[in-house]
């Protein structure tokens, strides 16, 4: 968070705009990678009538959030999953969820994967259901993709922990491998060849963006 200080703004827009469609209806949201819950918590402050699943496979983060959210887990709130996300949805009824969210996460698979993973997130949205993502959809004009990644190298340079500045870098480029990059435009577009409705871009802060579509 030092690197990216605004980065919250798009944690609480993933949050206002689930909020926005859903009401105050009992939902059955997925959050995939989860992570610690930097996403999950601002969710939970905005829709009090849901059940979220949190699914996440490191191990860490699924023992930190339960330590965060142990009130929300007790009471039915909040559900932890550790679990390859494939292995969990493999598992699970098609049209089962109302809403699907994810941060920072799905912009790490390569591109068959994350077709892949695009295809079961349709498959189990209930009709009508809502997909939103926080991710790093870039730029897809080349000289414009190249500013913002050396913005955002300029910013991670600044950290006082060069281990974590380090990898956090290395991370960035390998974010640009042309087997991995999601760009914006294109994404857009193999979602609408999916099946994808409304497909919409939102707030964007440097390389990261908030998109949301419907089933």
């Amino acid at each position: 968070m030092g690197a990216y200080p605004e980065h919250y703004k798009l944690r609480e827009e993933v949050s206002k705009i689930l909020h926005h469609y859903l009401q105050n209806n009992y939902t059955i949201i997925l959050d995939i990678g989860c992570g610690s819950g930097e996403t999950t918590k601002y969710i939970l402050k905005t829709i009090n009538n849901a059940k979220i699943i949190a699914v996440d496979n490191d191990e860490r983060m699924i023992g930190r959030l339960k330590n965060i959210f142990a009130k929300e887990i007790a009471n039915g709130q909040l559900v932890p999953v550790c679990q390859d996300i494939f292995e969990y949805l493999k598992n699970i009824e098609t049209s089962h969820f109302d809403a699907i969210t994810s941060s920072w996460t799905i912009h790490n698979f390569k591109n068959y994967d994350r077709t892949n993973l695009l295809k079961e997130i349709f498959r189990t949205l209930k009709p009508k259901g809502i997909f939103v993502n926080m991710d790093k959809y870039v730029l897809d004009d080349p000289t414009k993709e190249k500013e913002s990644f050396d913005k955002a190298v300029n910013n991670l340079k600044l950290l006082s922990n060069k281990n974590i500045s380090k990898r956090a870098i290395e991370h960035e480029e390998e974010d640009r491998h042309p087997a991995i990059i999601m760009k914006e435009k294109e994404s857009g577009l193999e979602m609408k060849n999916l099946g994808f409705k409304d497909i919409t871009f939102h707030t964007r802060i440097g390389r990261e963006i908030v998109m949301s579509c419907f089933k």
